[in-house]
């Protein structure tokens, strides 16, 4: 996929393609720097989107445009014109002396998401995003390593990848872990 991953001082990209699946998934992180120019970002993002894969496609990143503002149309031409949606509709930027925003979303034209939001975490003035998607491993025949189980994280109570859904701070999964 190494004609995904671009770096240019107005879009950095890095994509992955997990092909150990009944169907590959490509994976990828868009970052579109502030100090970059947007109308080249757009471009830039436009011929992107022309050579990524037209289906099992999920995009998250810091896109530094905020979805709740006016000005967001030529992005949001160029995501739903290539068959992508936004998951997330709520801010997920959160800086002291500015209007909250919806700069960071995942993007995607896979029916196989399951659930996806946002945490709310502390950590920065972004709040991280999280999606499940439901995929079945393919093992072949030559492959003797039996496949990885996380059941036991289904058994916690919660379970621990739902505790930042739950709204827990990371004092308070801190504090349940000891």
């Amino acid at each position: 996929n190494e004609k995904f991953n671009q770096c240019s001082k107005n879009l950095e990209s890095l994509f992955i393609t997990i092909s150990n699946t009944s169907k590959p998934m490509t994976v990828g992180v868009v970052y579109r720097p502030p100090s970059g120019n947007r109308n080249e970002f757009m471009s830039e993002l436009e011929n992107l989107m022309q050579i990524l894969p037209k289906s099992n496609l999920i995009i998250t990143g810091d896109f530094n445009i905020d979805l709740h503002k006016p000005g967001s149309n030529t992005f949001e031409n160029i995501i739903y014109g290539n068959g992508l949606a936004p998951l997330v509709s709520i801010a997920t930027h959160f800086k002291p002396g500015c209007d909250p925003s919806c700069i960071d979303n995942i993007l995607t034209n896979s029916t196989d998401v399951a659930l996806s939001g946002v945490c709310e975490d502390k950590v920065s003035h972004h709040h991280p995003l999280f999606c499940f998607v439901k995929m079945a491993q393919t093992i072949s025949d030559n492959n003797n390593v039996a496949p990885p189980s996380y059941d036991y994280l289904l058994n916690l109570s919660p379970p621990v990848f739902l505790m930042p859904v739950l709204h827990l701070t990371n004092r308070d999964l801190l504090n349940s872990l000891e």
